[in-house]
Order: structure tokens, then C-alpha cells, then sequence
């Protein structure tokens, strides 16, 4: 029977499935996906024995808007990659909903501090009010992510180990069934509306050269490590962004005070890419 015929009879097969069992039946399609696409990728061994001699401590800030779910996942992520880790967690509100705050406060404890706001005010001041809280290197992360074992020693060790010039290091971010979702940054204007793209989008996370780290253009808002030194010269995001993009001119301004952006794809996280807040601009 061809495969077309096949695939069609299976897609009107599912689309009669009570949505319990379709939720059931995808999960498992999307981590027989992640499986097949990220098939022999482990932490890195000698990140991991870096850190455990030269290891400082680090403040992962997290802006929240409405995503009490992902968040507990992402926590719980960090709790169970990170453990000896020196670390920090500060989690932002800018949902800033009397029930929303009352449900985060039930996620605070140990290592994992809430800042509350009054009113919504959008991703970069989000961030800063944390930033500004911050008492060590910080990883600016989303809350809409779930790290993998090693990636935060991978980070921190080549913001450190590889060139004293490297001021923020981003990783290789993953969607939940595996492909990439960013791989680095490039100029995309000749190519695309916007002006700044993903490398690498859609391909397995094995792809040989997207497992290739090195200098990049700028990094990802959604998991990026910050040297001190660098938060200290630049300050915060630039506030008259309010989604999007700001995480790209971060990067342009380290490069133009001296700073390199990096990308090292040993560290890797699952990244449900604009879960909480959509796409719009």
C-alpha cells in the first residue's frame, strides 16, 4: 500500500481519537522523535570536571507570565541538572494576577526566590528587575524550557576556559521532538523580514555542524550565561523592546564594548519556543 495512503488513514485514525488518548498518542510520537534526534548526545565529560575544580557561583533569573506549568518543569529541570551546583534562582511575575502571584509563591523555597510586580510590563523590564537582583554571574533563562543534564557546566566553562574575551555563552536550544529550534544566530535580513534569524532551525539535534561551537553573532534570550564583568559594563536589556529582539542587541552591544558572544552546543535544553506569550511583536 503506498506510504501516502497510509499516512492518510492514520491521520483520519487520530483525528478521531478523544483528546485524552491523542494527547497520550502525541506525547509518545514526540519522545520517540526526541529520542531518534538527539540519539548519542551526552553531557560534556570535561565541562563537567572543569566546574568541579574552577565552578563559581551563578543567578538564574526566570521571567514568568502566566506559565505556572512550564515554570514547576523548568524548576524542577534546574534542581535535578544542577544538583552540587552553586546556585541561585530568581523568578520574575509580570503577570502580575493576585491567583497567578499566590501560585508561584507555592514553587519558592531553597534556592528559588520570587520577585513580585505590580503591573505588567513586558520581557526586558521583566528581566532587569531581576538582573538587578542578581548577585552573581547570571543565566538569563525562560521559563518555558527544560535543561539536559550538563548544560549549565558547559556554559560556564566556556565563559571561562576558552578565550578571557567571551562575555555571554548561549546553547543549543531543542523542541520538545528533538530539532533544533536555535543553533546560533545570523544575519537574516537578505533572507527574511526580520533582521536577525536562528541557524540550523528544523535539523536534528545531531547535525554535525550545528554541534560545532565557536563565535556567534549575538545569543538567545532564552538561555544565555553572563559574566559578571559584562552585566556590570552593559547594564540590563535595552527597555524599548517589549518582545523580541532585545535579546539580539544585547549581543551587538557586547561585541561593541569589547565582548564576544559565543555558542556551545554541548549544552543543550528543550525549548517550547514562545509558549507563554505567542508570537506577536
Amino acid at each position: 500500500m503506498p506510504r501516502n495512503v497510509i499516512r492518510g488513514a492514520a491521520r483520519r485514525v487520530y483525528a478521531r481519537m478523544p483528546g485524552r488518548l491523542k494527547s497520550s498518542v502525541t506525547g509518545m510520537l514526540v519522545s520517540r522523535s526526541y529520542a531518534g534526534q538527539t540519539v548519542g548526545l551526552e553531557a560534556d565529560a570535561s565541562a563537567l570536571e572543569w566546574v568541579s575544580h574552577n565552578g563559581r557561583p551563578v543567578s538564574i533569573v526566570i521571567p514568568s507570565y502566566n506559565d505556572v506549568p512550564l515554570l514547576s518543569a523548568a524548576l524542577d529541570s534546574i534542581a535535578s541538572t544542577c544538583a552540587g551546583l552553586d546556585y541561585e534562582v530568581i523568578v520574575v511575575d509580570d503577570y502580575c494576577q493576585p491567583e497567578n502571584t499566590a501560585a508561584l509563591r507555592e514553587l519558592m523555597g531553597g534556592r528559588v526566590r520570587l520577585v513580585e510586580k505590580e503591573r505588567r510590563e513586558g520581557f526586558a523590564v521583566t528581566v532587569n528587575r531581576g538582573m538587578a537582583e542578581a548577585r552573581h554571574d547570571i543565566v538569563l533563562l525562560n521559563s518555558d524550557v527544560v535543561a539536559q543534564e550538563g548544560w549549565l557546566q558547559a556554559l560556564q566553562r566556556s565563559a571561562y576556559a576558552v578565550d578571557p574575551a567571551i562575555g555571554l555563552v548561549s546553547p543549543k536550544l531543542v523542541y520538545p521532538d528533538g530539532r533544533i529550534q536555535y543553533g546560533g544566530t545570523y544575519y537574516a535580513r537578505l533572507l527574511a523580514p526580520q533582521w536577525f534569524g536562528h541557524l540550523f532551525v528544523g535539523s536534528p539535534a545531531t547535525r554535525p555542524v550545528a554541534n560545532i561551537a565557536g563565535y556567534n553573532r549575538s545569543i538567545s534570550g532564552a538561555c544565555v550565561y553572563i559574566r559578571r564583568e559584562v552585566y556590570d559594563r552593559l547594564g540590563g536589556l535595552d527597555e524599548s523592546y517589549w518582545l523580541g529582539f532585545e535579546d539580539v542587541d544585547y549581543g551587538l552591544a557586547a561585541w561593541a564594548a569589547g565582548f564576544r558572544c559565543y555558542y556551545d552546543p554541548s549544552a543543550m535544553l528543550v525549548h517550547h519556543e514562545s509558549a507563554t506569550r505567542g508570537y506577536s511583536q
